[in-house]
């Protein structure tokens, strides 16, 4: 069951009807929330595939760039090496993945997905889809466009940007 958005005051927190105060204003705050109702959703979503958000989006990445190192899957979903080792492991040991010899340095091993791990992001590109289709419900073509343009500039402005850099 879908729960139903209360209208409340725009300082108010829907769910608990606490007050926010500044943090209602926060746009951190509000892409925070965002980011977690998304991943909430997603994850029930994915049951049916029995896999998590973060498993699927390594996947994806290694579908879409096969033969690419684990260091740079690693960077492109902000993971250090020493986190993704331990889940590209287990993507390994489950049969989803397989390392093998990189084509431009054979002592380096590039990422691809086997057979069971290609049928895994196939039956997921129907999950997602629908899973987007419900985040941007309402919105029209060209705001879905404007939110991912500002979205992207907020993800390169955040990682761009020295946070110990006093303002």
């Amino acid at each position: 069951m879908r729960a139903r958005r209360i209208a409340v005051a725009d300082d108010m927190d829907a769910r608990s009807g606490l007050k926010l105060g500044d943090l209602a204003e926060s746009i951190g705050t509000q892409l925070y929330y965002a980011q977690r109702a998304s991943s909430i959703n997603l994850a029930a979503r994915l049951t049916s595939v029995g896999f998590g958000s973060r498993n699927v989006t390594l996947l994806t990445l290694i579908h879409m760039n096969p033969g690419a190192p684990q260091g740079r899957i690693a960077e492109a979903v902000n993971l250090d090496r020493s986190t993704i080792v331990p889940i590209i492991d287990k993507l390994e040991c489950d049969g989803f993945v397989e390392r093998r010899p990189a084509d431009h340095d054979a002592r380096s091993k590039g990422l691809w997905l086997t057979r069971k791990g290609a049928r895994i992001v196939d039956r997921v590109k129907n999950i997602q889809t629908a899973h987007e289709t419900n985040l941007l419900s309402g919105f029209s073509q060209s705001q879905k466009k404007l939110l991912h343009h500002f979205l992207r500039r907020m993800t390169d402005n955040a990682t761009l940007s020295d946070p110990h850099e006093l303002s």
